[in-house]
């Protein structure tokens, strides 16, 4: 799949909000962000939300969540975090307050808010995807379907 990117990019490094940066499989929503770049990954190598919720063997998800929540300093047993990372509900339809609590570890340092919150679990998605060994993960955005793009993936000039 050819994945593009709006921006001064060559390659996803770790570090940012999100880890890894954001692609789209449509060429004209990237490019109405700035200078367009491109990069082709298998089908294999991006991790869809069919795939990681009906697909992939339940107890390696659970591992790679178990871990991502360890390193995010947040509860691994809370429904409402699993929801928003691997079901990819949106916190935004959640109880504010109890979105807040769930993420108030992963925010600190951070404008914690409902908005923050939610790409928390954007990030969190993609460290799950790249602990199961992926490249990219598919999500829901303001655009539709994009592609969170992760650390070591190279882009080019399109």
């Amino acid at each position: 799949m050819e994945l593009y990117h709006g921006g001064n990019i060559s390659k996803v490094e770790d570090k940012g909000l999100f880890r890894g940066i954001f692609a789209s499989a449509c060429e004209e929503t990237a490019g109405s962000h700035g200078d367009l770049h491109t990069v082709e990954l298998n089908d294999d190598q991006i991790l869809t939300d069919y795939s990681l919720n009906y697909e992939l063997d339940h107890d390696e998800v659970k591992a790679a969540f178990e871990a991502v929540c360890a390193e995010e300093s947040v509860d691994a047993e809370s429904d409402l975090i699993w929801e928003a990372v691997i079901e990819e509900a949106d916190v935004f339809d959640m109880d504010e307050d109890e979105v807040l609590e769930a993420f108030e570890m992963a925010m600190i340092g951070e404008d914690a808010s409902i908005g923050m919150a939610s790409w928390v679990a954007q990030r969190m998605r993609g460290q799950v995807a790249r602990k199961l060994g992926y490249l990219a993960v598919e999500m829901d955005d303001e655009h539709g379907t994009s592609y969170l793009v992760l650390p070591g993936v190279e882009f080019a000039a399109a």
